[in-house]
Order: C-alpha cells, then sequence, then structure tokens
C-alpha cells in the first residue's frame, strides 16, 4: 500500500526556480486505524439536518486505506431523531467551492443510525457542544490525496424547536482542504458554503498493526527569498500547515540539472493521533 501519492499530489507553484514544485516522496507501509482529517474549531455557528435538509463536507484525504469512523460535535436537537444517515462520495471539485455528487448516486461507504444505535449521539440537556463518533457500517475506501465528502441526513418523529441532528461549524482558516455545502431539496442540488466547514474528524484503517512510515517533502528553493516565504500556499497535509523548512540540494529540481530546495519529514505521532514535523 502506498499511503501517500507521488504524481497525483505533484502541484505545481510559481515562482523563480525552473520547474518549482511540492514532491511527496511515497513509501511502502501499512497502518492501523488513525486520525486523519480534522476540523477542531472553534466553534461559531449550528446547522440542523432534518428531513429534506442534507448537509455536506468535502476533505481531502491524508492516508490511503478503509475510512470506518467520523468524529463530529453537536446532539439529538429536540430528542426525537428517528434515523442518521452518513454516507462518503467522491467530491467533484476542490476547495473552495468544492461539492458532493447529485444524489442519489452509489455511495462509497454509509452509517444508518436508528433505534438504540443514536445513544451514541448526545441529547440535547447535554449540550450541543459534544464531540461524538460514529462508526460506518460500510467504510469507505479512500486514497491519499483525493477529495471526498460525507453527507448528513436525518428525520425525526416531529418538528418543532431544533429537531433534527445539530451540528457545529467553524471558520474556514481552520480547515482549508474543504468546505460545507447545503441541501434543502434532499440532496438534488447543492449550495456551497465557503467561509464555513463542519467541526469533524475521519479515521482511515491501512490495515495494519502500525503507524505509517515518515514522508519527506520538497520544493525549488527561489534563489531571493526564504522557506517559509516560497513554501506552497494553504498547504495543509493531513493537518500539518505551512513551515519547518530546511535547505538542501537536490537532483530533480530545475529540469534535473539540480538546485537548492527546501525540505522537511512529517511523521505520525501515535501517542497524538495526528501528523507533525520531524
Amino acid at each position: 500500500m502506498t499511503p501517500f501519492p507521488s504524481t497525483s499530489l505533484r502541484t505545481l507553484i510559481t515562482g523563480l526556480v525552473v520547474g518549482i514544485s511540492l514532491i511527496v516522496v511515497p513509501t511502502q507501509a501499512s497502518a492501523a486505524t488513525i486520525q486523519d482529517q480534522s476540523n477542531p474549531g472553534p466553534r461559531i455557528g449550528q446547522v440542523i439536518a432534518i428531513d429534506t435538509t442534507f448537509f455536506a463536507q468535502t476533505f481531502r484525504a491524508g492516508v490511503a486505506g478503509q475510512l470506518n469512523r467520523l468524529s463530529l460535535m453537536g446532539c439529538n436537537g429536540e430528542d426525537n431523531l428517528l434515523s442518521v444517515n452518513i454516507k462518503i462520495y467522491n467530491a467533484v471539485s476542490s476547495p473552495p467551492n468544492s461539492t458532493p455528487p447529485s444524489l442519489p448516486s452509489a455511495s462509497l461507504g454509509e452509517a444508518s443510525i436508528s433505534g438504540s444505535g443514536l445513544s451514541v449521539i448526545p441529547n440535547k440537556a447535554s449540550g450541543c457542544l459534544t464531540s461524538f463518533d460514529i462508526a460506518l457500517d460500510t467504510p469507505a475506501s479512500v486514497t491519499a490525496g483525493n477529495f471526498y465528502v460525507f453527507v448528513i441526513s436525518a428525520t425525526t418523529s416531529a418538528t418543532f424547536g431544533d429537531s433534527g441532528l445539530a451540528l457545529q461549524s467553524s471558520d474556514i482558516s481552520t480547515y482549508s482542504n474543504g468546505n460545507r455545502s447545503r441541501s434543502l431539496n434532499s440532496g438534488t442540488s447543492w449550495t456551497a458554503v465557503t467561509t464555513r466547514n463542519l467541526i469533524f474528524t475521519t479515521y482511515v484503517d491501512g490495515g495494519g498493526g502500525q503507524a505509517p512510515p515518515p514522508v519527506m517533502q520538497q520544493f525549488g528553493k527561489p534563489v531571493s527569498i526564504t522557506c517559509n516565504q516560497a513554501q506552497p500556499d494553504g498547504l495543509d497535509w493531513s493537518g500539518v500547515a505551512s513551515g519547518g523548512w530546511t535547505e538542501s540540494w537536490a537532483q530533480w529540481v530545475n529540469q534535473g540539472n539540480g538546485g537548492p530546495v527546501c525540505g522537511r519529514t512529517l511523521v505520525y505521532s501515535t501517542t497524538q493521533s495526528k501528523w507533525t514535523v520531524e
């Protein structure tokens, strides 16, 4: 298995060096279930999924494997939920205007919750600022670097107050690789909300018993500016923002003639459940 892509994520950026690009060096390994993409907040708003009002959140997978669990923040609005459904799809465009496909279509994976299974969602009395996990009945196979979307719908026994599934959202600056969308017609059409993201975390099982291996990133360094000044705009690799670069030399830059590059190594911390700069 290749948990990080090579050419599929070789993103061209502009600069003063010919052939400047961000390169992710692929490695071979397997991984246990780990935290992948995450938007922890801070919380600034609440949305309600109910009946024909669906919500969706796009994200870019950071590791390859089976997406088997989601963490959300919210509650059972008026404690009268009958069912909650979550489906994973391929996203059809990139941020900041990424949207789900037209529904219905075949999902990559899903979770259907009803009856006693709804106990995983906090009740209204406990407040709607509690995080909760939902395991997918059918895990979704994801590829590192590709864009996906999870779509959330809910039904209730009655409609009043905040009936439905209440979900918390935050400013887009906390997660630059996606956005929230809303559909008022059960997924037939969508409106992207480019300034908001749902608070969420995705968990991926790579199929093994160890953390992924370190990953090296490099890009060509322009002559007159520093690595931090030249770093790709909006870089957010599995939650690791730009920074931590060191200067070295590599053959691949300048059309294979070699030159200075900025590089860093990312390692997965099993104690913190996230990627960090080594």
